[in-house]
């Protein structure tokens, strides 16, 4: 998913090359009849140029008005008399202002006009071929619509407006989101603006930029004489504070008219089976990897800055370390972390719960990641012990670092300290919560696993056992978790030597799994594959090689090619080619390869041998 970013660069004044001066914008230079003007039948041909959006900005006075203000004093009385949209009546003034639309433009009619038309101006002057942007004020006919789409009555009207907004965002295939104002973009509150992303993200080759205009703040007026590397920072701290503010809500979200809101969230709900959590869910994901992209641009230039005591400093740095671990950024996370733990030092003490939040971090990070299991080890018990002393041994953070020193203790081998800490942590989510709680459920999860870890199966099999049965009892049938839970029983059940058993667990859950979340989910890839396994052990190879092949096309598009999931998939799929001696197979499945990726397969054969199920070791932090 391809994410753009948007540069600092000096905004020029309107141009007018390429117009005709005698063609400039006034209703004296049409010597046809209004009747005469007809609109552009394909609203893909209804795209206009940066160029005749600065023109009519400077001509008519449009840059101290919203684009709402542009919408209802400039735009609806043009269009009037003619019946059509106004990139029809831009055509038949300036031919070569409209043309194919090459980005669908989704933005809030609350932004300034003139800030549009800044950002659309960057964008496109980075593209390499004349840019003509999609804009509804502009594409769609704007002296019926307003009348359309006020009347509830008027189904057929929105029904075929959402169907010609669905295609023209598929024909164009490259959507520009603009994220204004950019600590709390319009954008995310706007029920057609979510509208427009998610069904962007329907396509699987879909292309959603996110583009936002930072030169504001470094026009801020308590900042008059700071140097321009500590203005860039201050930009980027700022930012990164509004990380959790990026959380998308479909219901939570505004429309204009309260009618709107009801058959858009059809709208919505059609695109995908998996329903409108799922879309706020998907595209969360993505703005967080396009805002964690933005820390790494930035990241140099925040490591060498001296230290600079202040809360808002440190909450944003951390915001911005937590964000590149959860994405995959360990080494620049690493750094940070090691920077903020430092402040934090310095400004809180060691015996802060900031500082303890911060030791837990960088202890995951440095325990899973690194491998450096010493350290690790160190800094999640300085965070324990702090937790117990500051927030009491059954608050929610002291049992996320009891349970993470025992996974890492687990990883050691060192099963005696684990097993007691597992077992405190879920004593204590249990006082705190009762078992039929969520976070309970997890913990409890947990332990199972470590139980199976250690040969104990009758005892994890009773436990997965009540895990799942709460979890649909409380969560439902279809909750993500659920699946989670009944595929660590399913598991269990194979290694207590039951196969068929488990194979006709795996096989339902699959079949649910499958319709819920989609064949590509990450949770349907892991029962894909513990299946796959689960027939292996039964010498069904065909149809285990299938599964595989299945989970290696379907990780490589859901993740890529040189991902590390893909590279196991694909380690697991070699693995059982190799146990039939098939060699000419595992010959072409490696010439689909290139050598850097053959390099990271064998990397990854070399440290795991053979298959092994998949566990799922749901918890907040991990390690």
């Amino acid at each position: 998913m391809p994410m753009g970013t948007l540069g600092n660069e000096k905004v020029l004044g309107a141009d007018r090359s390429g117009y005709d001066s005698e063609n400039s914008f006034d209703s004296s230079s049409y010597d046809s009849p209004f009747s005469d003007i007809d609109d552009i039948e394909s609203w893909v041909d209804r795209g206009v140029s940066v160029k005749l959006l600065f023109l009519l900005m400077k001509e008519h006075g449009l840059s101290k008005l919203t684009v709402e203000e542009v919408l209802r004093t400039f735009v609806r009385p043009q269009t009037m008399d003619y019946h059509c949209s106004l990139a029809a009546v831009m055509k038949n003034s300036f031919p070569k202002a409209v043309g194919i639309a090459t980005h669908f433009v989704t933005y809030s009619h609350k932004m300034p006009f003139e800030s549009l038309v800044k950002i659309l101006q960057n964008i496109s002057k980075s593209s390499k071929k004349q840019a003509y942007f999609w804009i509804d004020i502009f594409a769609i006919d704007q002296s019926n619509h307003l009348g359309n789409i006020s009347n509830p009555e008027n189904w057929l009207y929105r029904d075929n407006l959402i169907q010609d907004m669905k295609a023209v965002i598929n024909n164009v295939n490259n959507t520009t989101a603009i994220l204004y104002p950019r600590d709390d973009p319009y954008l995310l509150k706007r029920s057609w603006c979510l509208f427009e992303c998610f069904a962007t993200l329907q396509r699987y080759d879909s292309n959603l930029w996110f583009y936002t205009d930072f030169s504001d703040l470094l026009n801020e007026p308590h900042q008059p004489n700071v140097e321009s590397e500590t203005k860039e920072i201050c930009m980027f701290e700022n930012f990164a504070k509004t990380v959790e503010r990026f959380k998308p809500d479909f219901e939570k979200s505004e429309t204009s008219l309260p009618h709107e809101k009801h058959w858009l969230r059809h709208a919505v709900s059609s695109l995908d089976s998996r329903g409108v959590s799922w879309c706020n869910e998907n595209l969360q994901s993505i703005l967080h990897e396009w805002l964690a992209e933005q820390g790494l641009i930035y990241f140099e230039k925040i490591a060498k800055v001296k230290h600079n005591p202040g809360n808002s400093r440190v909450d944003s740095m951390y915001t911005l370390a937590t964000l590149l671990d959860r994405l995959g950024f360990h080494k620049p996370s690493y750094y940070l972390f090691k920077s903020v733990r430092k402040d934090a030092l310095l400004q809180y003490g060691d015996s802060h719960t900031f500082t303890a939040k911060v030791n837990h971090e960088l202890g995951c990070l440095i325990g899973k990641q690194f491998h450096q299991y010493d350290k690790a080890e160190n800094l999640l018990r300085m965070a324990m012990e702090t937790r117990l002393v500051t927030l009491g041994k059954i608050h929610e953070q002291t049992c996320e670092s009891m349970e993470a020193l025992a996974r890492l203790l687990q990883a050691l081998s060192r099963n005696t300290e684990a097993h007691k800490l597992f077992k405190e942590a879920l004593s204590s989510r249990i006082v705190r919560n009762g078992f039929e709680h969520r976070t309970t459920l997890v913990s409890a999860n947990l332990y199972g696993l470590f139980l199976q870890s250690i040969g104990n199966f009758h005892e994890a099999n009773a436990l997965f056992r009540k895990i799942v049965i709460t979890g649909k009892k409380i969560l439902g049938r279809r909750h993500q978790d659920v699946f989670i839970w009944i595929n660590n029983l399913a598991v269990n059940v194979q290694d207590s030597g039951k196969v068929e058993k488990a194979e006709l667990i795996l096989r339902r859950t699959l079949l649910t799994c499958e319709h819920t979340f989609g064949p590509k989910h990450p949770c349907t890839l892991n029962l894909v594959h513990n299946l796959g396994q689960c027939l292996w052990i039964q010498g069904r190879h065909v149809s285990s090689e299938t599964l595989f092949r299945r989970e290696v096309a379907s990780c490589s598009q859901v993740y890529g090619r040189s991902h590390v999931e893909t590279l196991k998939a694909l380690r697991n799929l070699l693995n059982l080619l190799k146990s039939q001696n098939k060699i000419e197979d595992v010959k072409k499945v490696l010439a689909k390869y290139s050598v850097k990726e053959q390099a990271l397969l064998y990397k990854e054969m070399k440290t795991f041998d053979s298959v092994l199920p998949k566990f799922e070791q749901k918890c907040t932090i991990s390690i």
